[in-house]
């Protein structure tokens, strides 16, 4: 069982993407944000494994999020997603150590690739637990 956030200011993308995982991986705990203030403090209380985040959000975007999360708790896996095709974008997400970048729509193989090799990735960097 994995520690799942997903953060995305569209609706209709958070749920779609929550779906797919919960399908694919009923055990999860999979939880959801608004935007990149709402996703810190759930990081802080919850401590996911993994944080899907859209890159362009109000408040505090993915790469702002994504920065507050590699200083507070590094070990967590970060995928960015996004719906723009922009280099700097995916440039700057892998300067700041995301895991992996996708782009919107999602595929939902593609997705379950990344979240499986995220999932690798965050228990070689962490202690054994119950709930990454």
């Amino acid at each position: 069982m994995f520690r799942i956030l997903i953060v995305d200011d569209e609706t209709l993308q958070r749920d779609g993407i929550a779906e797919m995982l919960r399908l694919r991986n009923p055990d999860d705990l999979i939880t959801e944000a608004r935007d990149g203030l709402e996703a810190l403090s759930i990081i802080r209380a919850i401590k996911p494994g993994i944080v899907l985040t859209d890159i362009r959000m109000p408040n505090l975007s993915g790469l702002d999020l994504l920065k507050n999360i590699k200083q507070e708790a590094p070990e967590t896996q970060v995928i960015v997603i996004s719906g723009y095709n922009e280099f700097e974008y995916a440039k700057k997400a892998l300067q700041h150590n995301a895991s992996d970048y996708l782009l919107k729509p999602i595929d939902e193989k593609e997705l379950a690739e990344v979240i499986k090799n995220a999932r690798i990735a965050r228990l070689k960097v962490s202690k054994p637990c119950n709930l990454c």
